[in-house]
């Protein structure tokens, strides 16, 4: 680790030219992470009050969601491609 940090602060400073802004200098960052967390911490909280209530049915879990829409192939399809569609634009 300590090589690739001198090595990039050598490469930066024979051009000339100060280094890009990092991910964590962008001005939205800090928004994204406390929103990413806030949705997290819900769906967190939300799974663990539903498995510790009882019956399913009122207190459903989201895996009970997900099961109920499974059960029928196009369902299967959907939830796949919902998937694979989200792995995209995370990636890109």
């Amino acid at each position: 680790m300590l090589l690739i940090v001198i090595a990039e602060t050598r490469r930066f400073r024979s051009r000339g030219t100060p280094p890009a802004r990092t991910t964590r200098e962008m001005p939205w960052f800090r928004v994204a992470v406390a929103t990413w967390g806030a949705i997290v911490a819900a769906a967190t909280a939300w799974e663990l009050l539903a498995l510790r209530s009882s019956p399913r049915s009122e207190h459903p879990t989201i895996s009970s969601f997900v099961e109920s829409v499974e059960q029928y192939h196009v369902g299967r399809i959907v939830l796949f491609l919902a998937w694979l569609w989200l792995g995209w634009v995370l990636a890109s």
